[in-house]
């Protein structure tokens, strides 16, 4: 008999609790839980911060670069083109970081064209740290494969390498 009083405490505490959580779910509604590294619909996961040593105006000397200055802040790149393919991304562009994941799962869908026009129109620029320290990749278009997209490398405190598949080896200058 005493087993059976045991075991029954225990049950109906353990019924108690479920109630008692419903209960608080229904008064309460559902729990909301928020990420420190949170997603939004178009895959920007936070704002993108640009090293401290990259951080200034860089300008070109040769005739043949894409742009002829790159200004680069904490949060912020403005360029101004020489060439007209890269006239339509004159501006200033605010950078974030992109969520991997979300890449994965939306690349060549619907919503990923929907996000790379988005991404466009509104100036955001999808930007991550590659390999080596000081190697910044700029990414127009969220997903997709832009020409425009390119490297930037610190090669010397006063110098920095732009990498594209049109403008290799293209030295910026502060």
């Amino acid at each position: 008999m005493k087993v059976i009083k045991k075991n029954l405490k225990w049950i109906v505490a353990g019924l108690m609790l479920v109630l008692g959580m419903a209960g608080a779910s229904v008064v309460y509604g559902q729990l909301h839980v928020v990420t420190a590294s949170h997603v939004d619909k178009y895959g920007r996961q936070g704002k993108y911060t640009v090293p401290k040593g990259m951080r200034g105006t860089w300008v070109s000397r040769s005739k043949k670069s894409a742009y002829k200055t790159i200004k680069l802040t904490a949060h912020t790149a403005t360029f101004v083109a020489k060439s007209s393919f890269y006239k339509k991304l004159d501006g200033k562009w605010t950078l974030y970081n992109m969520n991997n994941h979300w890449y994965d799962k939306h690349f060549e869908t619907d919503w990923g064209g929907k996000a790379s026009t988005k991404s466009i129109k509104s100036h955001w620029l999808a930007t991550r740290n590659q390999g080596k320290k000081g190697t910044v990749f700029f990414k127009f278009g969220w997903t997709f494969d832009d020409a425009r997209s390119f490297i930037l490398r610190k090669t010397a405190s006063n110098a920095i390498r732009f990498d594209n598949p049109s403008f290799q080896n293209n030295y910026y200058r502060k």
